[in-house]
């Protein structure tokens, strides 16, 4: 949602990937990925994205209505969880939010 709504229509689309990463070494963990082709962000606001009631100054600029509380909640639920959560300005521009879980797998009754 905060892709669709945060870059402009014209940006292009909203592209959503999945993998399970897995090595000898680890445990599996599956990654997704929400990357738009909007403005993305400054390096300031990245290290803000996940707080709290945080909302780039851009988005209140223009409008973009929030509380500031959804990228905040997506990390507390990933984090309860085992998992992380990151954010990163794409190349070509846009913004990347990806997130990794480690993967549990149950056996059949």
């Amino acid at each position: 949602e905060n892709a669709a709504k945060y870059a402009p229509a014209e940006s292009g689309p909203v592209i959503l990937s999945a993998a399970v990463d897995a090595t000898q070494d680890q445990p599996a963990t599956v990654r997704i990925c929400v990357r738009d082709h909007g403005p993305g962000v400054t390096p300031d606001d990245l290290d803000r994205l996940f707080q709290r009631q945080y909302r780039t100054p851009d988005a209140e600029t223009r409008g973009v209505r929030g509380t500031g509380l959804g990228l905040y909640i997506v990390r507390q639920i990933i984090e309860a969880h085992a998992g992380h959560v990151r954010a990163e300005n794409a190349d070509g521009g846009g913004l990347q939010v990806c997130l990794e879980l480690p993967q549990h797998v149950t056996s059949a009754p």
